[in-house]
This record gives structure tokens, C-alpha cells and sequence, in this order.
């Protein structure tokens, strides 16, 4: 861990310590006047569900302390950093892992795997001593985490598999989604590179088949991403963008 991932884990032992000695809490403590309900664990990875017709993804399902909801997603977090697919825990080599990660609702993460997903897996955060953070960059942010800025964690051994979901059918819940990223262009490679920076606060209009009606509006976030989420299955969609030329989108 470098000296920014130290410094939050410090401050999260402290909620957590502070938990503990919630009954003998100073008078008009922050301790105190929360009567101990302090978010110290974080949601909590209680269940995942397989997707009907969607071989490489899966359902996640979150119980929550004292917050609500999950947070936006940082862009390490949309590209799945941290989850994987294993047999059991001994098991160091991934069967698959997480490519994306969108949320649906407060409650629920939708992942996609780079393979199929099956029965016999177990899903896994931050599997054994692995930190969540992309490759050379720091853990800070890079996780999902709820809104009291707790990380989402799941049990060390793993989460079983459950049946394919129904949660959409029966609660009327659409899991579509199209997203992307929104970046200045500077070589004409219609690649985002390292050098071409990201285009923030850019409104991005999702229209229906025919092109001739919004149906919604996103803004580009700090690093460019937009996301259209809850939409029906099979509906084609398309984005437009009011910028110039020089601008892409992936």
C-alpha cells in the first residue's frame, strides 16, 4: 500500500473503533449524538445472481449499515477493477473477471465478465492479498463504495452463484445500458490515448429507434464517462453529440 491507501484505511479503523466504544461516547460526541449508528462495515455482498440470456454477467445484490445507496462509480470501478470468478479461494488463477461494472438501481451492480460465467464459480473482491486499484495508480477511489464513502466488501471465501435472475421481470426493473466515454481526439486515431483528454460536463442525448425522440440526457462526468442505464432489452438506441469535429467517443 502507498501512503494514500494508508491514510484511508486509518480513517475507516477509526469509524470502526469508534463503533465499539459507542456507549461510552464522549457527551455531544459525532459518536455520541449518531447513538453508535456510524456506517463502519460497508455494504456488504449478500447475493449473485446469474443473468437470463447474458452468459457473461451477473446480478449484485448489497445489504448497507447506516448508508443508502452506492456512490457514482470512479472509472477504475466502471472497468470492473477488483471483482473476479474463481472455483473456491485457494484457487489463484481467476476464471474470469469483471470488465464492467454499471449500477441499476441503489442496490444493485450489474458486471460483465470477460467469459461466461457458471454455476460452479464463486465471486470475489479484492480476492486474497490483491488490492483494488488499477495498475500502478493508487487504491483511493477506486472502489465501489456506498454514500457514506465505505467500500463494498464480500465474503473472503467467496459469494456463491445464484439461479438465473429474475429481479428485472418481476420487479419491472430494465438492466439495459449504453455508455461510453467522450475525448478530444488529438492524432485522429479513433482511439482514446493516453494524451487525448477527456471532455467533461458535454450533454449526450440517447434518441429511440427512429431518431426522432429523446428519450434521455446524460452529462459527462470529471473523466468524460456517460451512461444511459435501465433501458428495455432489444430497444435500439442511439447517441448524439452537439461538439466539433475533433471530438470521439469509445
Amino acid at each position: 500500500m502507498n501512503e494514500t491507501d494508508v491514510a484511508q484505511m486509518s480513517d475507516r479503523m477509526a469509524l470502526s473503533i469508534a463503533q465499539q466504544f459507542a456507549d461510552v461516547a464522549l457527551p455531544n460526541s459525532p459518536v455520541a449524538k449518531a447513538n453508535g449508528a456510524i456506517d463502519n462495515e460497508g455494504p456488504r455482498v449478500i447475493e449473485a445472481d446469474l443473468v437470463e440470456n447474458e452468459p457473461n454477467q451477473l446480478i449484485v445484490y448489497f445489504s448497507f449499515d447506516e448508508a443508502s445507496k452506492l456512490l457514482p462509480l470512479s472509472y477504475a470501478a466502471r472497468v470492473g477493477v477488483g471483482w473476479s470468478l474463481r472455483l473456491s479461494y485457494e484457487s489463484s488463477e481467476a476464471e474470469a473477471k469483471a470488465i464492467t461494472a454499471e449500477i441499476i438501481d441503489e442496490n444493485h451492480l450489474l458486471l460483465t465478465f470477460d467469459r461466461e460465467v457458471d454455476f460452479t464459480h464463486k465471486l470475489f473482491y479484492g480476492w486474497g492479498s490483491d488490492r483494488i486499484a488499477m495498475s500502478g495508480e493508487v487504491g483511493q477511489g477506486a472502489a465501489v463504495y456506498d454514500d457514506h464513502n465505505m467500500p463494498v466488501w464480500a465474503d473472503a471465501k467467496g459469494v456463491g452463484l445464484s439461479a438465473p435472475n429474475t429481479y428485472g421481470a418481476t420487479a419491472g426493473v430494465k438492466i439495459g445500458q449504453i455508455s461510453g466515454n467522450a475525448y478530444v481526439d488529438q492524432n485522429g486515431n479513433n482511439a482514446q490515448d493516453s494524451g487525448d483528454g477527456a471532455v467533461v460536463r458535454l450533454q449526450v442525448q440517447l434518441y429511440d429507434a427512429t431518431g426522432a425522440q429523446v428519450i434521455a440526457s446524460a452529462t459527462t462526468d470529471a473523466s468524460g464517462h456517460y451512461s444511459f442505464s435501465s433501458l428495455s432489452d432489444g430497444t435500439y438506441m442511439r447517441q448524439t453529440f452537439a461538439a466539433p469535429a475533433c471530438l470521439h467517443h469509445a
